[in-house]
């Protein structure tokens, strides 16, 4: 678990370091605009799944981010002038690393199932957000613990500079039953 911790804040800082060029697998970017005091909704590449599809996709429990800003922050996001970037990864360990090796979904480097990794856009500084996705249940059960990871970063998604304009607090890691029905609280602040 110390080496995975290592790992994202590594990988975190990776990202608030370079251009968002990156991408992990399975990365969408699509969302709607939303407004302070609402949830904002997003347009995924898994869509509302027909009759055939549901029995393929789980939904992951929700939990629900309380976000503060700082007022130059707030201003800077409603502005149009930076988006705020949630990276959003749900992974664990592999049921059998052989088996999983070259498969889409497995990491060989960190020998980890990666469920879902996404990057959700706001562009405008929302006071609440709530993780609702649904994932593929084949890819679940490759995972060694039906009790996956949940791993989110926050940073700037860089329209008005190369570098990460935010500070604060912001990796929210555990388990999915550590986070289902709660609501974690992160301050958004200009670096």
């Amino acid at each position: 678990m110390t080496k995975y911790l290592v790992f994202m804040l590594v990988c975190f800082l990776a990202i608030s370091c370079n251009s968002d060029k990156a991408t992990t697998p399975k990365e969408d970017t699509n969302t709607t605009p939303t407004t302070a005091n609402t949830t904002p909704q997003e347009a995924t590449t898994t869509d509302v799944p027909t009759t055939n599809e549901s029995a393929k996709t789980e939904s992951v429990p929700n939990f629900t981010l309380e976000m503060s800003y700082n007022p130059k922050a707030a201003a800077l996001i409603n502005s149009g002038g930076e988006d705020l970037v949630i990276q959003v990864e749900i992974a664990g360990d592999p049921l059998d690393a052989t088996a999983a090796a070259g498969k889409p979904y497995f990491n060989e480097e960190e020998q980890r199932v990666i469920v879902l990794s996404k990057e959700v856009r706001l562009n405008k500084a929302v006071e609440t957000w709530t993780i609702d996705e649904v994932v593929d249940k084949e890819i679940l059960k490759q995972l060694k613990d039906s009790d996956y990871e949940v791993t989110l970063n926050f940073y700037s998604g860089r329209r008005s500079s190369e570098n990460n304009l935010f500070n604060g607090s912001f990796v929210v890691n555990g388990t999915i039953s550590e986070l289902k029905g709660t609501t974690t609280k992160v301050n958004i602040d200009m670096i």
